[in-house]
């Protein structure tokens, strides 16, 4: 079972925790971990039937490794004690129990299945690279010379990511098989992974890879005295530089690194600072796991982010110090003890092993710069080239294992000891590692089923139908505040009509959500709007301040704010609220964001408002100067924000992209009031043509000033 969940995870499994991407349920993180916790519950039942729980007593196997493994499991667990939202924790929680529960059930089979590990990591890589590589060319055929393919993961880095950990693989058990038709299609399968790790353009995925080949090389030359494999892997890594040359999606992230996307990199090490900051500000316990998108607004100078793109600095932030150390600690006695031994056992698995140690250190080396961590297929992929490599999976018989036991003695305690337990000892041990695996089921259970309901009321056609859809999920997940913010949202939109007792129903699941869920901005956006819907204007604001004193960089509650300051005549506040807005965009905030991620559409409806406001109470030259300088600002943001999309996005980004041109066309046509009040007259005319080109209806639209 195990083995089918491996091959079908990159096809199936292959988004982050994204609460925001309304993922189809069956294809969240908690559906992949009720499989694992299952299958966990499954083999505990059948080994048990096995047993007929006799009455003796039994061994209990401690390792180093075992003791570290659950160190981490401890640490991760403790952090959620003192979360800044508890339920976001426990959902992560659980999906880091699924990886520890892969990896335990993986590292006690026999050798013939390690052999069926690796064959199913690499036949998912080969379909998932043929699906990336038809992408590419599709896209390729249309114009898009620069498109970066993603196949069925969330971005292009994730996918290079899997790819990455995937080629060593392939190339191992090209080495392994003596058949030649076996070697053959492992050569195939590893230039086609090799293709789809280039076209989608991740340069820390590639960096990763060419880590991993040295250290296949390395162990190559040193452990089995191979030059060919070691020229071999040399000539793949020139293989691939060959290629990046040669393919125009890589060769031109390679060349534009260090120009106009040298801001990826600086985003990325803001986005780092962040992190540190956090881990230094709650160095025990994090802030709770699962939770680093929370806090990081109030640490960052940049733009939003939802990961760290570094694995270790968000489990640090997160989960603590201590966490972290226990994590490393992990990783480095597993990949110590597959190479002792590689080393110990010159057995018909030795490849395998290589293969499986470079796949782990490319999966380390990308989680440097990514956070491929948190994708089910990748942690999988990772728990089981982790068991293969260091747990006794690959041992050839248990009489070799005790062969060797006497040379590793001493060396870290990386050798099992067995010490007697009695019945009654493991009997409970057994009970209470069963409620456990329940719990962890049911928290997935729930968490999917809620998932496909409030994925129904989003879809919904009409308020009712979305309330009562919304209900349905806190049903069944009562903590989870992103459902009552949801049903809050219905409830705005259910009472168009001022429907008193549905506004008050509407404000206390906004006050319920910001009780479970105190650090998320986007709460107080509907606590505010609830009260403004209610007549109680000067509430609203302060829940738009609130908004800004979790995350200062929330434009959008400076726009809601600002229009509500207007309303209720404190034009001077809304103009430094607009103000404020277009200063973020000189600062690091607008300057640096990731090379994924659009422009900040906010900042033209914040030009477009201040326009409006000053033209109307009278403008001095030195202040026209400098809204002609906000207005360029913000046209030339929108213009990059037009230019993110394209048509094949769908319906959703075409609606946003009608209002965006709305409002940008107001921008051009302000500049273009501004410019001739300044008496630049063929700027003036040139904003105005490229308003009318946006918007063939602005000249029919008052702007309150004149022309």
């Amino acid at each position: 079972m195990l083995v089918l969940i491996a091959a079908a995870a990159p096809l199936v499994w292959s988004f982050p925790e994204f609460p925001a991407l309304e993922l189809h349920p069956a294809r969240m993180p908690s559906a992949f971990s009720l499989l694992i916790f299952t299958l966990a519950l499954a083999s505990i039942v059948a080994h048990l039937l096995k047993r007929n729980l006799r009455a003796d007593s039994g061994e209990a196997r401690i390792s180093a490794i075992n003791v570290v493994l659950l160190s981490f499991i401890a640490f991760c667990a403790a952090s959620c004690i003192d979360s800044i939202s508890r339920w976001d924790s426990a959902i992560e929680m659980v999906n880091t129990l699924s990886f520890c529960t892969a990896f335990i059930i993986a590292s006690s089979v026999r050798a013939e299945w390690a052999l069926a590990f690796l064959l199913a990591i690499s036949i998912g890589g080969y379909v998932e690279s043929l699906i990336a590589l038809r992408e590419y060319c599709a896209s390729y055929a249309a114009g898009l010379k620069d498109w970066r393919a993603f196949g069925t993961f969330q971005n292009p880095n994730l996918l290079g990511g899997y790819m990455a950990m995937c080629l060593p693989v392939v190339l191992a058990l090209a080495l392994h098989f003596k058949r030649a038709s076996f070697k053959f299609v492992c050569w195939v399968a590893s230039l086609l992974i090799a293709l789809a790790l280039i076209v989608s353009g991740s340069k820390g995925a590639f960096v990763a890879l060419l880590f991993a080949m040295v250290a296949f090389g390395w162990l190559s030359l040193r452990q089995f005295r191979s030059w060919r494999v070691s020229v071999l892997s040399l000539a793949v890594g020139l293989m691939l530089i060959a290629l990046v040359a040669s393919i125009p999606t890589l060769r031109h992230r390679i060349v534009t690194a260090f120009s106009e996307q040298a801001h990826s990199w600086l985003f990325r090490l803001f986005v780092w600072r962040a992190a540190l900051s956090i881990t230094a500000a709650h160095p025990i316990n994090g802030t709770g796991i699962g939770t680093f998108h929370l806090a990081y607004p109030r640490f960052t100078q940049v733009g939003p982010t939802f990961m760290a793109h570094n694995a270790f600095l968000q489990i640090a932030s997160e989960c603590g110090i201590a966490a972290l150390l226990s994590f490393a600690i992990f990783i480095w006695l597993c990949l110590l003890r597959s190479a002792r031994s590689i080393s110990a056992c010159k057995d018909e698995y030795h490849w395998l092993r290589a293969g499986s140690i470079c796949g782990c250190i490319s999966f380390v080396m990308h989680n440097l710069v990514d956070c491929t961590w948190y994708v089910p297929a990748s942690r999988l992929a990772f728990a089981l080239l982790l068991a293969c490599s260091a747990a006794g999976c690959m041992e050839q018989s248990e009489s070799m294992s005790k062969q060797h036991a006497s040379r590793d003695e001493g060396d870290l305690g990386l050798t099992e000891v067995r010490l007697p337990v009695p019945i009654v000892v493991r009997n409970g041990v057994v009970i209470g590692i069963v409620i456990a695996l329940f719990t962890c089921a049911f928290i997935s259970l729930s968490h999917t089923v809620a998932a496909l309901h409030a994925l129904n009321g989003r879809n919904s056609k009409s308020a009712l139908s979305a309330v009562e859809a919304f209900e349905r999920a806190i049903a069944w997940e009562p903590f989870n505040a992103r459902h009552r913010i949801a049903l809050a949202n219905a409830c705005l939109a259910l009472a168009m009509r001022n429907d008193g007792a549905v506004l008050r129903r509407s404000l206390r699941e906004a006050l319920t959500a910001i009780k479970l869920q105190p650090m998320r901005g986007a709460n107080y956006h509907t606590l505010a709007r609830a009260y403004a819907a209610l007549g109680e204007r000067s509430k609203a604001i302060e829940a738009y301040r609130l908004a800004l004193k979790v995350n200062p960089h929330d434009t959008l509650a400076m726009i809601e704010l600002g229009r509500m300051l207007e309303l209720m005549g404190k034009s001077g506040e809304a103009v430094e609220m607009y103000e404020r807005i277009l200063s973020l965009m000189r600062s690091p905030y607008g300057r640096y964001r990731a090379v994924d991620a659009p422009t900040d559409i906010n900042a033209v409806t914040a030009a477009v408002n201040l326009a409006s406001l000053k033209l109307r109470s009278g403008c001095t030259m030195g202040e026209l100067l400098q809204l002609k300088g906000d207005l360029e600002l913000a046209t030339g943001l929108g213009e990059e924000y037009l230019g993110f999309f394209h048509p094949q996005m769908g319906d959703i980004v075409r609606l946003t992209l009608d209002e965006a041109k709305h409002q940008l066309s107001l921008a051009y046509a302000y500049l273009s009031v501004v410019s001739g009040r300044l008496g630049q007259a063929e700027q003036s005319a040139r904003a105005k043509r490229r308003a009318l080109e946006l918007n063939p209806d602005i000249s029919k639209l008052d702007l309150g000033v004149g022309n």
